[in-house]
C-alpha cells in the first residue's frame, strides 16, 4: 500500500489481511490484531499492480467478505489512547477562553470515541497529575502540553532533572519512547542466544532500561561504532537516530538543564529506575508467586514478558514496571520491563498521599502476606499496590512522600530555577536511600551543555554531597518485593 511505485510490477496477490493496532478501551490496552482491510485498502493495493504497464491484482477473499468490510479504516482517534488527544484539547479550550470540560469536547468528535476510552484518558490524567478531579489543568499538565513528549515521558525527564539524572533518562526515552525501530538486529539468532546477548550488554541489571541505557551510552563513547554495532548486533543506522533523537530532545527541554545539577547523579541506575517508573506508572505489574504470569492494570490482565525482553522473572511476587502492554492475538505481553522497589513507587509514583491501614497482622489480600513488625499497610492504585511496614515507618513515608510532592509541583512552577538549598537536601537524601550504593558513578555528558550558558551554577551548597544512608530518619522494615530490607524478600 506504499505509495512509492515500483516499476515493472505486473501482479500483486491481495491476502485481504493487515496486522492493525488497535485500542482496548476496557482493558486499557494497546492491540495488535490480523484483521480483514477497508475496501478502500483493497483498492489502494489493487493500485501497486500496472502502474507503468497493465496488471492484475488477486484478492484473496469473496465479493460477500468484501461488501461486508468497512469502506475505510477507522480513524485514529478510535484506535489509540487518548491521553495526548485529551492534553491538547484541554488546551485549545482554554485559549478560547471555553469552560467545556475535555470529556464533553472529545465526545462532540464526528466519529466520537467509546466513552469508556474517554473517561480512561481523563483518569491517567488525574493519575499523572495533569488534571485535577474537574478536569481544570494543573502546573504540571501545562507543562506537558508544552513538551514534544508523551505525557508519561514529559513527566519522567522532570524527575529525572529533579534527582540529577537527565542525560540517563533521554538516552532511554530516546530509545524506549516509540520515535526510531528496535535497535537490536537479532533476526536469524536462536531466542536464547538473542536474550543473552542483551543480558550481557546490560551489564548485571535484569533490565531492559538497562540494556538500552548500555547501548546508547556505549555507542557513543565508542571509539569505534561500527564494531560496538557488530558487537552487540545494533543497526547502526538506528543508533545514529537514537542520537539524533537524544540530542533533540536535550535541544527542546526548556528545564535547567546546567550538568551539576540536572547530571549530578549521572550513571546512577537505581536512581534512573525510580524515576522512570514515577512518569510511566501505573504501568505496573506484580508477578504471581512464582511463575511466569505478571497481573497488570489492577490485576484485570494476566501478561508474560514479551519474547524480546532482557528481563527474565526474578524474586517471587516481585514489582516490574513494563512501558508498553500489547495484545498479540490471544495473549498479553509487556514490553520494556524492569524490577522496581517497592520504595521508589511509595515515594514518587502516582498522586496525592499513600492509603495506609493500621490493620492487624496476619495474611491480607491477595498473594500479600503478612509477617513481623505489625500489620499496617500502604498502598496505591485503591489497595492494589499495598505493603506492609510498621506504623511509624508508614507515617515517615507519608511524610517523605508528601515533601517531594511539593518540591516537584514547584519545580513544574519555575523549572528554569535550582531547587533551594533544604529541598536539595531532601533530594540527594532521598536518592542516597534509592540507591544501593553513595550515589551514581559520574560519566561525561554525551554531548556539550547547550543552553547552559548563561545560567546560574549551583553552588557548592545547592549540590551537596550524597548523605549515607543512614542519615535518613527512617526507622522500621518492610514486606513486600525488593532486597536490602529487614525482612528478606521485600520491605
Amino acid at each position: 500500500e506504499a505509495s512509492i511505485t515500483v516499476e515493472g510490477t505486473e501482479f500483486v496477490i491481495d491476502t485481504a489481511r493487515a496486522k492493525e493496532v488497535s485500542y482496548d478501551p476496557y482493558l486499557k490496552v494497546g492491540t495488535l490484531t490480523t484483521s480483514w482491510i477497508s475496501k478502500a485498502s483493497a483498492k489502494q493495493r489493487a493500485g501497486r499492480a500496472g502502474r507503468t504497464q497493465g496488471g492484475l491484482c488477486f484478492h484473496l477473499f469473496c465479493r460477500d467478505r468484501f461488501n461486508k468490510v468497512d469502506d475505510f479504516l477507522q480513524p485514529e482517534l478510535l484506535r489509540s489512547p487518548l491521553e495526548d488527544s485529551a492534553l491538547t484539547a484541554k488546551l485549545m479550550l482554554m485559549q478560547m477562553g471555553s469552560r467545556e470540560k475535555v470529556s464533553d469536547f472529545l465526545a462532540k468528535a464526528p466519529s466520537p470515541p467509546e466513552k469508556m476510552a474517554i473517561t480512561n484518558s481523563i483518569e491517567l490524567l488525574v493519575e499523572l497529575g495533569a488534571l485535577t478531579k474537574d478536569e481544570q489543568l494543573t502546573t504540571l499538565g501545562e507543562h506537558l502540553t508544552k513538551s514534544p513528549l508523551p505525557p508519561r515521558l514529559a513527566k519522567t525527564v522532570l524527575w529525572a532533572i529533579l534527582f540529577g539524572c537527565l542525560d540517563d533518562a533521554l538516552c532511554v526515552v530516546s530509545a524506549g519512547g516509540g520515535f526510531t525501530r528496535d535497535p537490536f538486529r537479532t533476526t536469524g539468532m536462536e531466542w536464547s542466544e538473542a536474550q543473552k546477548l542483551k543480558r550481557d550488554l546490560a551489564k548485571g541489571q535484569n533490565s531492559d532500561h538497562a540494556c538500552l541505557l548500555n547501548a546508547v551510552t556505549g555507542y557513543t563513547d565508542a571509539s569505534n561504532q561500527g564494531a560496538f554495532c557488530d558487537q552487540w548486533k545494533l543497526n547502526q543506522a538506528t543508533m545514529r537516530q537514537i542520537r539524533e533523537q537524544q540530542n533533540r530532545l536535550y535541544t527542546e527541554c526548556q528545564e535547567n538543564k546546567t550538568d551539576s545539577f540536572a547530571n549530578r547523579n549521572r550513571g546512577n541506575f537505581q536512581l534512573l529506575v525510580a524515576v522512570l517508573c514515577a512518569g510511566i506508572f501505573p504501568n505496573v505489574a506484580r508477578r504471581r508467586g512464582s511463575g511466569d504470569f505478571y497481573e497488570a492494570q489492577n490485576g484485570k490482565v494476566e501478561a508474560r514478558p514479551h519474547g524480546s525482553s532482557a528481563y527474565v522473572p526474578g524474586e517471587p511476587d516481585e514489582w516490574v514496571f513494563f512501558q508498553e502492554l500489547s495484545q498479540m492475538e490471544s495473549t498479553y505481553k509487556l514490553k520494556l520491563v524492569s524490577p522496581v522497589p517497592p520504595l521508589a513507587m511509595m515515594l514518587l509514583a502516582g498522586e496525592g498521599p499513600l492509603t495506609i491501614d493500621a490493620g492487624k497482622g496476619g495474611k491480607d489480600g491477595k498473594g500479600f502476606k503478612g509477617g513481623k513488625g505489625g500489620g499496617t499497610t500502604i498502598s496505591l492504585l485503591s489497595g492494589w499496590v499495598k505493603f506492609r511496614t510498621d506504623p511509624t515507618t508508614a507515617e515517615q513515608v507519608q511524610k517523605l512522600r508528601s515533601a517531594l510532592k511539593d518540591a516537584f509541583q514547584s519545580f513544574c512552577a519555575k523549572p528554569d530555577d535550582i531547587p533551594g538549598p533544604q529541598t536539595m537536601t531532601i533530594l540527594d537524601q532521598v536518592a542516597a536511600l534509592l540507591s544501593k550504593q553513595q550515589g551514581g558513578v559520574k560519566r561525561p555528558a554525551s554531548w556539550p551543555a547547550d543552553g547552559a550558558a548563561g545560567r546560574e551554577s549551583p553552588t557548592s551548597r545547592l549540590s551537596p554531597k550524597m548523605p549515607a544512608t543512614g542519615q535518613m530518619p527512617m526507622k522500621g522494615s518492610f514486606k513486600g518485593g525488593g532486597k536490602g530490607w529487614k525482612g528478606g524478600k521485600g520491605w
